[in-house]
């Protein structure tokens, strides 16, 4: 089924045909999951530079994913936003900047879901420092503060 929004199949019917492909081992191979979301990823970030470059100079791509309630371990939803204006960490976030003029992208920061975090920070040696900066980041920044009367 084509979605209303172009020539792309629907996210549905995307989660139903890599599911049945992989319907007699009974399981999904990580490796096409990860193949299929690092492409869609990817297709959603040029469409949203070129959409946005109609509209700023310089400009912010913010995309949001989570587990989807349909097949829930196995897909894997996005939503992308452009925005002028710097948008807050959360989890679950990439952030990149545009500048169309000196034609760049940039990361600014990407995070993991918050359960995750501790998981990370324990081992950091099993990944990045940007990320375990980013993290520290948000964590230090999300920490509630006490309220003294």
């Amino acid at each position: 089924m084509k979605s209303e929004y172009g020539d792309r199949e629907t996210v549905g019917s995307q989660i139903i045909d890599t599911h049945e492909k992989h319907l007699k081992s009974q399981s999904m191979e990580v490796g096409d999951l990860v193949n299929e979301f690092g492409k869609k990823y990817m297709e959603y970030l040029y469409d949203y530079v070129e959409e946005g470059s109609q509209y700023y100079d310089k400009f912010y791509v913010e995309i949001l994913s989570r587990k989807t309630k349909l097949y829930m371990h196995r897909a894997i939803e996005m939503f992308p936003y452009i925005t002028p204006n710097l948008p807050p960490m959360q989890e679950n976030q990439d952030v990149f900047y545009i500048d169309c003029v000196d034609q760049k992208i940039e990361l600014l920061w990407t995070l993991p879901d918050r359960s995750e975090f501790d998981l990370i920070l324990a081992n950091p040696d099993k990944d990045s420092e940007k990320l375990i900066e980013w993290i520290k980041i948000f964590k230090k920044g999300t920490k509630k503060k006490k309220i003294i009367i």
